[in-house]
């Protein structure tokens, strides 16, 4: 992942690939905690992008991550939304995502990383 400030260091597309990213590594980090028969619901997305004085395009930068949470999640990744320019961030990333998810039961089976099976086609 680059690090600095956007546009300034990393380029506005950059940091956009870089909230696709912080999202995976979010929803890399709940789906194991998720038994049999459940999923995740996208309630609220928070993305903060570190930014030049003079940059005020926070929400298209976190809009990579909202697009790939609704392809994913289809209406589960519906959400809420923050896009928030910051002075700093931890390590100098350009990009932190924090999400709000909600446990609901599952219409899908989630097996392992590559592989859902919708529950008709297991029968």
């Amino acid at each position: 992942m680059p690090t600095g400030r956007v546009p300034d260091v990393v380029s506005k597309e950059a940091a956009t690939d870089a909230s696709v990213t912080c999202f995976l590594n979010v929803l890399a980090a709940a789906l194991p905690l998720l038994h049999e028969n459940e999923t995740l619901k996208l309630v609220q997305l928070q993305g903060f992008v570190q930014s030049a004085p003079d940059f005020y395009e926070q929400p298209s930068v976190i809009d990579g991550a909202s697009t790939l949470a609704v392809q994913l999640l289809e209406e589960n990744g519906k959400h809420a939304r923050v896009a928030v320019g910051v002075n700093a961030l931890p390590k100098n990333a350009p990009v932190e995502i924090s999400c709000t998810f909600l446990v609901v039961p599952s219409k899908i089976r989630f097996l392992g990383r590559y592989r859902w099976f919708d529950k008709k086609s297991l029968k």
